[in-house]
């Protein structure tokens, strides 16, 4: 009803499926997304909407007390609740802009991190270089940075500038 731009009627239909209690969980994703469809076009039926939606999935207690939420349908109305004052448009900009800076920065860190393995596959084989690697991390861990360096120079024959940055690196 919607994509056929009759939203009154979508709310209606809508209103009627939660409140008869033929709406399955399944189907509750549905039922939200209209809600905030209607929302968006500031619709007097929303509130009513809501509160239908809200009933419908509100907590069951069973025969024993126990309380049941459904937690998806939980957490999607706690957020719609403190998002509901910030423009959309602006949580799509977020996006936009922050999937490309966390790739790029992906991209930056493997790029260092095979520069690094690169320059010790120089010296040696990638077998005593991963062994090379695991003491070096040791000795840092327990604070021995100054014998991880020494280490890698004697083992590796590395200069002593080399492999102190080398060894800061991991």
């Amino acid at each position: 009803m919607l994509a056929a731009d009759q939203p009154d009627e979508a709310g209606r239909l809508a209103l009627t499926a939660m409140t008869s209690g033929v709406l399955v969980p399944s189907s509750y994703w549905r039922a939200r997304e209209l809600i905030g469809a209607i929302e968006t076009r500031r619709m007097p039926e929303a509130a009513e909407l809501r509160e239908a939606y809200r009933e419908l999935t509100a907590p069951n207690e069973t025969p024993s007390g126990e309380v049941h939420h459904n937690c998806v349908d939980l957490m999607v109305d706690r957020f719609t609740h403190y998002a509901s004052g910030m423009p959309w448009e602006i949580i799509g900009l977020i996006g936009l802009i922050c999937v490309p800076v966390a790739f790029f920065s992906f991209l930056v860190f493997a790029w260092v991190k095979a520069t690094q393995q690169k320059q010790v596959l120089r010296y040696t084989d990638p077998m005593r270089a991963m062994e090379l690697t695991g003491r070096v991390r040791q000795l840092k861990v327990r604070g021995r940075e100054a014998e991880a360096v020494r280490l890698v120079h004697e083992e590796l024959g590395m200069e002593v500038d080399k492999a102190r940055r080398w060894v800061k690196s991991i």
